[in-house]
């Protein structure tokens, strides 16, 4: 057998236990034992499985950068169009009024969501260093947002602060979402994210 060829039948069997362990869960261990025995008795077939993976997330590390350096608009706006004057954080309650207020916002202008979505995570942050233990009952009772978008939001402002290119993209705020790792990592390697930006 060649080795392309090799490599398609490695790839189809892990993809062939996989199924077997999605359709009938109680053979989990059954699966691993046996995937142990042949990775003693086959020990090629790991090294075609591995080589893949680590192909894969490079794949998909390079198409989050380019999708990111491409999405970049320099002219993108970086202010907040007045309703920073708006947006108060001396107490708990001016925190939970203004986040709401973003949030509204954020629902009338899709154009802005990444600077309004920044805004919105500072202020979070913001209400768990001044609200402290009554923080998560905040977020659940008073404020329009689930808690794990509220935490989202708190990491990607941060990521905002450190790397403000990013707000410039024109990629949606799920894309940073679904792929908050990479884009990190990819922010903290390649220099053309670490230029600070002016407004």
């Amino acid at each position: 057998m060649n080795k392309k060829r090799f490599a398609q039948f490695s790839q189809h069997l892990e993809s062939f236990t996989q199924r077997i362990v999605t359709q009938f869960p109680a053979t989990v261990d059954f699966i691993d034992n046996e995937k142990r025995d042949m990775a003693e008795k086959y020990p090629e077939l790991l090294g075609v499985v591995e080589e893949k993976r680590k192909r894969d997330k490079k794949d998909i590390i390079a198409m989050v950068a380019f999708a990111l350096r491409e999405s970049v608009n320099p002219e993108r706006r970086i202010n907040f169009f007045g309703i920073e004057h708006e947006v108060k954080r001396d107490t708990p309650e001016e925190c939970v009024d203004s986040i709401n207020k973003l949030t509204k916002a954020i629902g009338n202008s899709h154009r802005d969501v990444l600077l309004y979505a920044a805004l919105q995570g500072q202020i979070l942050r913001n209400l768990k260093e001044l609200s402290d233990a009554s923080f998560a009952l905040l977020l659940k009772h008073n404020i329009d947002i689930s808690r794990q978008h509220a935490y989202f939001l708190m990491k990607f402002s941060k990521l905002c602060e450190k790397y403000s290119k990013l707000l410039q993209c024109e990629v949606p705020l799920n894309y940073f979402n679904k792929n908050f790792v990479i884009i990190t990592e990819i922010c903290e390697k390649d220099e053309f994210w670490q230029n600070v930006i002016t407004s």
